[in-house]
C-alpha cells in the first residue's frame, strides 16, 4: 500500500510467488494428509501490509537508504510470519484449543 514500494512491484510480485509455491511445496510434501494442499492465507497479508508500511515510514524518517528499507520489511514480514507459524506448530503439536487463544492474545501484544 505504501507509494515507497511502487517502482518494486514487479520484484516483490515474483518475490511473493516464489514463497507462495514454497509454501505449497514443503506443505504437501510434509503432511501427513495425503490431500493436503498449502495455500497462503489472505487474512494475514493485511498484517503484513500494515507491518510493510510502517518499516517503510520509520526507515524514511530515520534516514535509511532504499535497499535498507526493503531489506528490513523483508527481515521483518519473515521474522513475523516464521513466529506465527511455529506458534501455529506448537498448538499443533500439544493439541489445545485453550492454548490457541492465549497463543494469539500473546503474539498480538507483543
Amino acid at each position: 500500500q505504501d507509494p515507497f514500494y511502487k517502482p518494486l512491484l514487479g520484484q516483490l510480485a515474483r518475490l511473493s510467488f516464489f514463497s507462495a509455491a514454497t509454501h505449497q511445496l514443503v506443505f504437501t510434501l510434509c503432511s501427513s494428509l495425503p490431500f493436503a494442499v498449502g495455500q497462503p492465507q489472505d487474512v494475514g497479508l493485511i498484517f503484513l501490509s500494515a507491518m510493510a508500511t510502517s518499516v517503510a515510514d520509520t526507515g524514511r524518517e530515520i534516514g535509511l537508504s532504499s535497499a535498507e528499507i526493503v531489506g528490513t520489511a523483508l527481515l521483518t514480514l519473515t521474522v513475523a510470519t516464521a513466529a506465527v507459524g511455529v506458534l501455529t506448530m506448537l498448538v499443533g503439536e500439544l493439541q489445545t484449543s485453550g492454548l490457541r487463544v492465549t497463543l494469539c492474545w500473546c503474539f498480538l501484544l507483543c
